[in-house]
């Protein structure tokens, strides 16, 4: 699809392609080059690292969390038809490959959902795998690692490391009974020391309960060691019986599926003191309220939050995203609905203290109750939609008018992130529900996101089969009035009638495919 439109020169096409997967897409490396974003003050913050674009990352892991990076606007890897391997040494690539001809390289196990949670991290593990002698061949060391959560028969949880070469699982721990883990595992190297952590929250027998955890790897020349409980390599849990990172959906067919919209931990260095904490949007059971809670990653459990917000408006919460706006302040955002309205709100909270920076925005959104949300309500997304260097937000309102029948979709509405009420612009997806965000993009490189792209999703019918299309498409956002440059429909109707297909859950993607003008 021309992201510019039919009436867009030849020479500068660009084709949006959608991944419409359970798994939200992870977008990958900061690409070479690439300039950082401005924020809303002047200096440099959350630049992106470079690094080698293949196989060797000595810095950071590729993909710690959901969306990459704290204000949820992915950074993509430099693809281009002169990618890939140069002399037949991958580490001399300057760029990756494009993918002209997708193919399935491997596919790991028979789990149907692959996936629980709604994002697959992806990392370099070379620093913390013990190689049996004579085995260096054979155990990995230039792969990179996904890692994944599945469930079993007794509704126990695995988080899960797959080796990236053979699919093969090199690290498995068993989480115990719990619901369905949708939020990500997040990444991050606790204390400096090469290693990485990683770090699970999920809700488990009434409580929330978050998990850290120092994973080591052992290979031989049988293969890898993956079984054990690793109780040496769990750094600490912390629970609260209060809360949950997930709650029942309002929609019945969602409901009598078993998924329950589920929030994403969010890594930020939210007290600016260059250690990450973890960001994790909560309900809280006993007082029936929305919380947002920030707890400190150390190498022991933290004993309370650094600060807890309570917000008071609606009854589920977005994912949070931060935006940093001077080396020494920054901002968590986030959305809340109430499931019985529709409503939307828009919080701003001091990333120090968790204070609110104002008073929550609402959307004055007026769809009604629309059974939002479905599998989760998309957070914020921050980008520099005009010509100053101050950053916009854009916030998701995710209900569908029409339901089954055909009237405008999701709202994709963009603010400016320091009132929350001054509106650049306002667009609605054709039709269907918004469980993914969506993709800014800058087709012209000038660091002024123009289009904004965007995957939905509705139910064909009302019967007890639930049959789901969905629908792509972008608009062009440079100019007063926004105009939908195209829309498709996705013919995703399952024939065997589940509940649940998870359709249009990961957000669009961008590839420069074959070198002309702006990417694919």
């Amino acid at each position: 699809m021309d992201i510019r439109g039919a009436g867009f020169r030849p020479s500068a096409k660009a084709v949006l392609v959608v991944v419409l997967l359970q798994a939200s897409l992870m977008l990958p490396l900061t690409e070479r080059g690439f300039e950082s974003i401005p924020h809303l003050e002047e200096g440099v913050i959350n630049s992106p690292h470079e690094s080698p674009p293949w196989h060797n990352y000595p810095e950071l892991p590729v993909w710690e969390q959901f969306g990459q990076n704290p204000n949820r606007l992915p950074i993509t890897a430099n693809h281009g038809p002169d990618g890939g391997s140069v002399g037949g040494d991958p580490g001399a690539a300057q760029k990756l490959d494009s993918i002209t001809n997708p193919v399935m390289d491997w596919a790991y196990g028979s789990y149907s959902l692959g996936n629980d949670a709604l994002s697959t991290p992806i990392a370099s593990l070379e620093n913390q795998i013990t190689v049996e002698a004579g085995a260096e061949d054979r155990c990995g060391g230039d792969s990179l690692f996904a890692f994944i959560v599945q469930q079993d028969s007794n509704d126990h949880s695995h988080l899960r490391i797959i080796e990236g070469e053979d699919a093969e699982i090199a690290w498995s721990v068993d989480l115990g009974a719990a619901e369905l883990v949708k939020s990500s595992p997040v990444l991050t190297d606790i204390n400096q020391d090469g290693l990485l952590e990683v770090l699970v929250a999920y809700d488990a027998s009434g409580s929330l309960i978050v998990k850290a955890y120092s994973p080591l790897l052992e290979c031989g020349i049988t293969g890898w060691s993956p079984g054990g409980t690793h109780a040496d390599e769990l750094l600490w849990t912390w629970s609260d019986s209060n809360l949950a990172i997930s709650r029942p959906s309002p929609s019945p067919s969602v409901s009598i599926s078993g998924h329950r919209p589920t929030t994403q931990v969010l890594l930020a260095d939210v007290d600016t003191d260059e250690v990450h904490e973890a960001i994790i949007a909560v309900w809280n059971e006993a007082e029936e309220r929305i919380e947002v809670i920030a707890l400190n990653l150390e190498m022991s459990a933290p004993s309370d939050p650094l600060w807890a917000a309570v917000l008071d408006q609606g009854t589920h919460p977005s994912d949070p995203a931060y935006v940093q706006t001077d080396p020494n302040t920054g901002y968590v955002l986030i959305t809340t609905t109430d499931s019985s309205t529709g409503a939307i709100w828009l919080w701003k909270l001091d990333g120090s203290n968790g204070n609110e920076a104002w008073s929550p925005r609402t959307m004055s959104n007026t769809d009604g109750d629309t059974n939002v949300p479905h599998l989760r309500l998309p957070g914020p997304v921050l980008s520099n939609l005009d010509s100053d260097p101050a950053l916009e937000v854009i916030v998701t309102i995710p209900t569908d008018l029409g339901g089954t029948g055909n009237a405008d979709g999701a709202e994709f509405r963009a603010l400016e992130v320091t009132d929350g009420q001054t509106e650049l612009w306002s667009v609605n997806a054709i039709d269907g529900y918004a469980d993914a965000p969506p993709l800014p993009v800058d087709t012209d490189h000038d660091g002024i996101f123009d289009h904004l792209c965007w995957v939905t999703w509705t139910m064909t019918s009302e019967s007890f089969t639930q049959e789901r299309s969905g629908f792509a498409g972008c608009h062009d956002v440079n100019q007063t009035i926004p105009s939908l440059e195209w829309s498709r429909n996705l013919d995703l109707v399952n024939s065997e009638g589940v509940l649940n297909d998870e359709i249009a859950v990961a957000p669009p993607a961008i590839m420069d495919i074959n070198g002309n003008g702006p990417p694919e």
